[in-house]
């Protein structure tokens, strides 16, 4: 017996029901279009649950401990595996997360070592009833916010590849564009002067401060 992380039937409209079973079948109930099983490689009974129930290649793919991006077709589904930033409390980015997959028909299970954040947002959707209507398109919201969040700390690590102050020195050229400036009051990354030197010499532009927000 074996507790994933994460577990939904999701229907062809896009709404998701949490899986109850103590122990999940890796396929759909009746009438919901596919069944989402996410695990922490590290849960007991993961291994037996996998080799019993999986494919072996599928079940390899879940349990191994070393990972490097791959795709292999397995007979009626494809095994994945997935790299993304590092974005867990103290840790170094550079040290990447893998994200274990394996897709079959009406089905696709997951596992990680690290926490990924891509499958947390991922979970809220589900839970608002807003879930890919089909394993494609999961597979592709998963690979979307793996990218997303790679090239974010990117361009943070890189300071947006902007040189200090560029965008306030070149602000001539917005002269005659009407904008909106929006801000969070308490933005540790950006702090709020930023914003008011862009709005000072932005003639056209507007300052919109939320004051609750960061």
């Amino acid at each position: 017996m074996v507790k994933p992380v994460v577990a939904f039937d999701i229907r062809p409209d896009g709404r998701a029901v949490a899986v109850a079973e103590a122990d999940p079948a890796p396929s759909a109930g009746d009438g919901f279009a596919y069944r989402w099983l996410h695990f922490d490689v590290a849960a007991p009974g993961l291994r037996e649950w996998a080799e019993a129930r999986l494919p072996a290649l599928a079940a390899a793919t879940l349990l191994q401990a070393e990972t490097r991006p791959r795709c292999d077709e397995i007979g009626g589904g494809v095994a994945l595996n997935l790299r993304g930033v590092n974005l867990n409390p103290e840790a170094r980015s550079e040290d990447m997360v893998s994200l274990r997959i394996w897709a079959g028909e009406g089905v696709v299970v997951s596992a990680r070592i690290r926490r990924v954040m891509t499958v947390d947002a991922l979970r809220q959707r589900f839970e608002a009833g807003e879930a890919p209507p089909d394993p494609a398109r999961l597979l592709a919201a998963i690979a979307e916010g793996l990218t997303d969040r790679m090239e974010a700390a990117h361009f943070f690590a890189h300071d947006s590849f902007l040189e200090d102050d560029q965008i306030i020195a070149r602000a001539s050229a917005l002269q005659g564009i009407p904008g909106i400036i929006v801000h969070g009051r308490y933005d540790m990354v950006c702090p709020l002067d930023n914003a008011q030197k862009l709005h000072d010499v932005w003639h056209d532009s507007e300052l919109h401060i939320i004051r609750d927000a960061g």
